[in-house]
């Protein structure tokens, strides 16, 4: 998988939901969440993604979009 900072929104999504056939790292899913909470993605995508990164967010394992 690329870089986190050059991450696609379809690498995060391939990363969160298991279809690339990759084992992650936990950091390396935290990290796909929040390209898809830095992008907006998330909101825009079925609701599972924005339960979860919802979740999250609460959870303080990401944060919310600074901008």
């Amino acid at each position: 998988m690329s870089e986190n900072n050059n991450m696609t929104i379809y690498d995060a999504c391939a990363c969160v939901e298991g279809f690339d056939g990759l084992e992650h790292t936990q950091e390396e899913e935290i990290a796909a969440w929040q390209v898809l909470i830095d992008t907006g993605a998330c909101w825009k995508l079925q609701g599972w993604y924005g339960r979860n990164a919802a979740a999250l967010i609460e959870a303080g394992l990401c944060h919310r979009a600074t901008s």
